[in-house]
């Protein structure tokens, strides 16, 4: 009797456990604000050095963002993403005697990331990731002066870190509303188009297939 109850008990928490590892494939598409740390103080003094007087400057540092992924859970505290994400575009725009300035900046490109999943209940779980992001950024400069205008466009491509902090609530088996937090470091090259971090916060869906 103590033999089948301890086999009943084993295979009750096979089960349990089973069903909470949640293994598989999923996608999920998000939408939010992105947020560029523009270096305003440093493309201020980069017109200085170059003789510029009077500079007085503004950015635009938000804009929309949007991710789509697919990932495989291992476990149900531990998955693979990858995908692309657009961290949109900012704008740095200036004046000075005799002439202006503007820069246009955007960024996109493909991601990997390890994700730390950490259930609480049946339906809610927080996220914890960290991983590379594949990113082309680009930038656009005009500039206006006594002796004309001159432009030029520079793009770096990068390897670059990326981590993050969210949750997820679960409407069903294969449906749930995630929302996140995720910092993109050191953008750019600050020695051509500036360097800056990203921030992007997004709310969206997964997809369990």
């Amino acid at each position: 009797m103590i033999k089948k109850s301890v086999v009943a008990a084993a295979c009750i928490l096979s089960v349990a456990t089973g069903a909470t590892h949640a293994q598989g494939l999923y996608g999920g598409i998000s939408l939010g604000i992105a947020s560029v740390d523009v270096d305003q103080q440093g493309y201020d003094a980069i017109l200085t050095a170059a003789g510029a007087s009077s500079v007085s400057s503004s950015t635009n540092e938000t804009d929309v963002g949007y991710k789509a992924y697919l990932g495989y859970s291992f476990t149900s505290n531990f998955a693979i993403e990858g995908g692309y994400v657009n961290l949109g575009s900012a704008d740095y725009k200036a004046s000075y005697t005799g002439g202006s300035a503007k820069i246009d900046w955007e960024s996109h490109g493909m991601f990997v990331q390890a994700v730390g999943r950490a259930p609480i209940g049946n339906a809610f779980a927080l996220l914890g990731k960290g991983g590379l992001y594949f990113s082309e950024s680009q930038a656009d400069i005009r500039a206006t002066g006594p002796g004309g205008t001159a432009t030029a466009n520079v793009t770096e491509n990068e390897v670059n870190f990326v981590l993050g902090i969210g949750g997820e609530y679960a409407f069903s088996n294969t449906t749930a509303l995630r929302v996140e937090w995720e910092r993109f470091l050191n953008i750019g090259d600050k020695d051509t188009i500036g360097e800056s971090d990203v921030d992007l916060v997004t709310v969206g869906l997964s997809f369990k297939f």
